[in-house]
């Protein structure tokens, strides 16, 4: 029986200067250094699945930047029809088409500034929610590691503190104001076009 299990399980020593968990730790680096691309919508998805109850604001924020992809070609019709009023026969009636354009003017920058003001909110409001529930889930994290993970030269307290407040502020910048401009960008051109 001892000799069936020297044959399954060689207990002989190895011809290596390495152990066998040096080398699947080096892999498992080498595999995580691997540099992978995802598209923005992958990447929009994945963020978007951590914050689950910010859809709606998301939802509410892309409304808004509609309307202010919106705001420019109607700027560019009531400057038309502005245009077009100085062509008008009488003085009376020049006068009235630009009271009117004058107040069209003042309408859309009220609604322009009424949307920039919502989108801009709701957006912030929603990467709020995101970056706390990244700073819950990292904290979490970090207090489930083994002691030997906070001996590590790279895991030190600054080190740790570092990137559990800095890491949700990127995501806040990327999720905040700057999606906004972004969604805004993409209605701007393709209204444009």
């Amino acid at each position: 029986m001892e000799k069936a299990a020297r044959e399954e399980i060689p207990l002989r020593p190895r011809q290596s200067s390495r152990s066998l968990v040096s080398e699947i730790i080096e892999r498992n680096k080498k595999q995580q250094t691997q540099k992978q691309d995802y598209s923005m919508l992958y990447l929009f998805k994945r963020i978007g699945s951590l914050n689950p109850q910010g859809y709606k604001a998301y939802f509410v924020g892309t409304c808004a930047a509609i309307c202010t992809g919106m705001v420019y070609p109607a700027f560019g019709i009531v400057y038309a029809l502005a245009l077009d009023g100085f062509s008008l026969q009488t003085s009376q009636e020049r006068r009235h088409a630009g009271d009117r354009n004058a107040l069209w003017f003042f309408v859309i920058s009220i609604l322009s500034a009424l949307a920039i003001a919502v989108q801009n909110w709701m957006y912030n409001h929603a990467a709020a929610q995101l970056s706390a529930v990244l700073r819950n889930r990292s904290f979490k994290a970090i207090l489930s590691q083994d002691i030997e993970f906070f001996d590590r030269e790279e895991n030190n307290t600054g080190t740790l503190t570092t990137g559990l407040s800095g890491n949700p502020q990127k995501i806040f910048g990327l999720a905040g104001i700057t999606l906004g401009a972004y969604v805004f960008a993409l209605l701007y051109d393709a209204l444009d076009s």
